[in-house]
């Protein structure tokens, strides 16, 4: 069987048909069967229509939106985000570290950060994954406070899965 164009998807139905064997006091009901077609990408009205042996009919239309195919291995999503500080001073370093669908890491990741303290503005910064999915910020000082980030990520080939406010949202690291 030749694999659809990534345009199409396969999209499941599954058709309920109802065979009622009238038996005194007792209907018999058939099992599901399941069908399935390939439909392009778009919104689709699919109707089913389910005739009765005596001559009734029942039917139902249900749209259905089809996406195309994303394939776990073309997405991307921040998997955690790691203050610590470093040396005598206390360094605060910024560890981010980016994965796809099957977590595994993702280099070349455009990731730029926003760092605030205490609230307010503090630091602006850019940087790229390494081949282990991981990009660190170092603000040029870093004085005691409680930090917050706001990430924004960009790749070519690979679509954002899942926001990233709401990966960051464990609270602030303080100093």
């Amino acid at each position: 069987m030749k694999r659809p164009d990534a345009r199409y998807i396969l999209v499941a139905l599954t058709v309920l048909a109802l065979v009622l064997s009238w038996l005194p006091e007792m209907a018999i009901a058939q099992a599901p069967e399941e069908q399935a077609l390939s439909v392009p990408v778009g919104t689709h009205a699919v109707t089913l229509t389910v005739p009765e042996d005596q001559g009734a009919r029942a039917a139902d239309t249900v749209h259905i939106k089809a996406d195309p195919y994303v394939s776990p291995a073309s997405t991307m999503r921040v998997s955690d985000v790691f203050y610590y500080t470093e040396g005598r001073k206390q360094v605060l370093r910024v560890r981010v570290t980016v994965v796809d669908g099957d977590d595994a890491p993702v280099s070349g990741v455009s990731v730029g950060y926003i760092l605030y303290r205490n609230g307010a503005f503090f630091s602006v910064g850019a940087g790229t994954t390494s081949d282990l999915g991981i990009v660190t910020f170092s603000p040029n000082r870093s004085p005691a406070g409680c930090y917050t980030e706001s990430l924004s990520l960009s790749h070519p080939s690979r679509v954002l899965t899942a926001p990233i406010p709401a990966v960051t949202g464990a609270g602030p690291f303080c100093k």
